[in-house]
């Protein structure tokens, strides 16, 4: 249903075109469960397309007949009882844009199948990333659903790809790598792989900020940069980099499941296609956020979004922006149409969904007054969303 939901929403929203991977019966009769028409306008398409899926069958079979010894009636199997391995196919061979699955299976499981189509991004590591907005500061948190005991290589690489991803949401990467211990205290076996990632990074010569090893408190509260004056990220870090897939995940659950932050993600960050794997039993909003990056990730949209408001001057076709940041405020000027994302007047909680990396949060507020959208070709700056025109139609 929430799928369901979601992709509605994603087509009433003019993000482009959601096809459902599903029996149409089936289909068409949770619409009706739900309040939606038989005349909807969305694509339902599943392996009774024998067109479609012979072309998946023989594109599955030159892949993984030499590499897998798999035969071209196992491929037909694959395709036909698969919805994942299907649509996965269709992201690859191009009939689809991008793609968001899981929320009804496990995410391991997803990925699991979604790896047997779609190679990784060429020198790349693959792995999870959530992003947590509480109270006006946001954090990354990774890896939190691919490697599960990383290597010091391997953290090295995720710090790098974690500051690229970080860069398209509009923030100055400053990475931290967590441990129990904090610049070795106290020193013990399980510290040493991450402090070999931070010699890593001081070797490739990157170029943004990191240190470590150190503690989640240390990372994040500034109180304690008296103690480590020698540290640019005590206190400042917006990139936490886990020492292993248990405890990213167990920290992010944690902070989910008790309330007063949004998380976003995992994001599949390192996958050559734009796909993401929507957690078990995600909700619709959820689900939203997780199409609009993939819609995001395969170039379909391109268009400004600043978070955290606090005021907007319009100067014909630019607007002067004032925004929150850790220690006061900064003011952008921005091309428009953008989308803004307020922080004032507290309302009521709603998630604001933005088909764009860089504004993915949540969005507690209104603004302080109604600006006419005529003014500046946006729809409702009240609500702080905007929709913009796409590129090319995304599916």
């Amino acid at each position: 249903e929430n799928t369901l939901k979601a992709a509605i929403a994603f087509k009433n929203s003019g993000l482009g075109t959601p096809i459902i991977v599903a029996k149409e019966k089936i289909v068409k009769q949770r619409l009706k469960e739900i309040g939606y028409g038989k005349n909807l306008d969305i694509k339902i398409v599943n392996s009774t397309d024998k067109k479609m899926r012979d072309k998946y069958v023989k594109f599955l079979f030159k892949k993984m007949h030499r590499e897998h010894g798999l035969l071209e009636r196992d491929c037909d199997r694959m395709i036909r009882n698969d919805r994942v391995i299907w649509s996965s196919c269709m992201v690859e061979c191009g009939d689809a844009d991008a793609m968001v699955t899981g929320n009804t299976r496990r995410y391991s499981q997803s990925l699991e199948r979604i790896k047997k189509v779609i190679p990784a991004r060429k020198g790349e590591i693959m792995f999870g990333l959530n992003m947590v907005v509480r109270k006006g500061k946001t954090v990354f948190i990774g890896d939190t659903s691919v490697n599960e005991y990383p290597s010091s290589e391997e953290l090295a690489n995720i710090a790098i790809s974690s500051a690229r991803v970080v860069r398209l949401f509009g923030f100055d990467p400053k990475v931290a790598f967590l441990s129990h211990s904090t610049f070795g205290q106290p020193i013990t076996s399980r510290t040493k792989h991450i402090r070999d990632a931070v010699e890593i990074l001081k070797d490739r010569k990157v170029d943004f900020k990191f240190d470590g090893d150190m503690q989640p408190d240390v990372a994040l509260n500034d109180e304690y940069s008296d103690l480590y004056p020698f540290s640019e990220i005590v206190g400042n870090a917006n990139i936490l980099i886990m020492p292993g897939q248990h405890s990213a995940a167990i920290s992010y659950k944690i902070m989910k499941s008790l309330g007063g932050a949004k998380v976003v993600g995992p994001l599949l960050i390192g996958l050559a296609q734009p796909i993401e794997i929507a957690p078990l039993r995600s909700s619709t909003s959820e689900i939203l956020n997780l199409a609009s990056v993939a819609a995001y990730s395969a170039g379909i949209l391109d268009y400004n979004f600043i978070t955290i408001c606090v005021d907007l001057v319009i100067k014909g076709t630019n607007a002067l922006v004032s925004r929150e940041i850790d220690g006061g405020v900064e003011t952008l000027e921005c091309n428009l149409p953008l989308v803004l994302g307020a922080q004032k007047g507290l309302v009521e909680e709603s998630d604001l969904i933005i088909p764009n990396m860089r504004g993915i949060m949540m969005a507690r507020q209104k603004p302080l007054e109604t600006i006419e959208a005529q003014n500046f070709n946006a729809e409702s700056i009240n609500q702080g969303y905007h929709k913009p025109d796409a590129k090319k139609e995304v599916k």
